[in-house]
């Protein structure tokens, strides 16, 4: 069993390995002129325009990804015609950037490139730092849409970014489970059903059944539940679970040839 999977290896494991966001990648270095982290190319190779991943807060075509400071030079381009009708409005940070050069916005606020959005309310943006593009597992930053512009909250590495960003899609913990997409890639997801007690719902004992140490798993929170994936490398069974207090939502994915995990 292996417990310590990536998001690229999931993504390899469901017959994602093809380059397609080469392209993308060198288009992204060449307009910005940028190095950018080994974690989050291999990721972009392989899941860049993903169907599977259409809900995910990692953006994933070229029409979203950009420099916070664009961001900003757009904000400002929106307040324009208001702060000239209201002069009293003329304060606060984006005021005060409006006044200088672009070049000296660096000793105010930092530049990052943002690679992402809370999907489910959009309020909140996730990026790397500018000044961390060359390191190969730069630490992500998060900013809610409410908090000052000046102020980016620095959270995990990007590889368990990542990792978190593909379970919350696989686990179907807001948008349902991407069957659609499995099935037109060659698998199949079940999920556990207890036929005695005609309930969904898994404990720690039946995960552990299924030869999968519970201790060893690599878990991540996401709303407020732990998420966890593992695979039987022997079997090449993924499994998946939420744990919600004492119970599990569990499930299992294979090829659509394979015999039922969970008859």
């Amino acid at each position: 069993m292996k417990y310590d999977l990536s998001a690229v290896e999931i993504l390899n494991i469901l017959g994602y390995n093809e380059p397609v966001g080469k392209t993308f990648l060198e288009t992204i270095k060449q307009k910005y002129q940028i190095a950018l982290p080994k974690t989050y190319c291999d990721f972009m190779e392989i899941a860049w325009n993903c169907p599977m991943l259409e809900t995910c807060d990692v953006w994933l075509t070229e029409d979203f990804n950009r420099t916070f400071y664009e961001e900003i030079q757009d904000m400002i381009k929106d307040q324009k015609l208001d702060w000239e009708k209201n002069p009293q409005k003329c304060e606060g940070k984006l005021y005060e950037l409006s006044q200088i050069p672009v070049e000296q916005w660096k000793e105010h606020i930092p530049n990052l490139f943002i690679i992402g959005s809370d999907y489910c309310s959009g309020t909140v943006k996730f990026g790397i730092r500018m000044d961390d593009l060359s390191k190969d597992d730069p630490k992500m930053y998060w900013q809610p849409e409410t908090d000052d512009i000046s102020i980016w909250q620095e959270d995990k590495d990007l590889s368990d970014f990542l990792f978190e960003a593909v379970l919350h899609v696989l686990s179907g913990m807001d948008y349902g489970v991407p069957e659609d997409e499995l099935e037109e890639n060659g698998f199949k997801m079940e999920e556990y059903f207890d036929a005695q007690q005609y309930d969904w719902q898994a404990t720690k004992a039946v995960v552990e059944q299924y030869g999968i140490d519970f201790a060893q798993l690599k878990k991540c929170e996401i709303n407020q539940q732990q998420v966890f994936c593992c695979y039987d490398t022997e079997k090449n069974i993924l499994y998946i679970g939420n744990v919600e207090e004492k119970f599990i939502t569990f499930y299992a994915i294979t090829e659509q040839d394979a015999d039922n995990v969970f008859d």
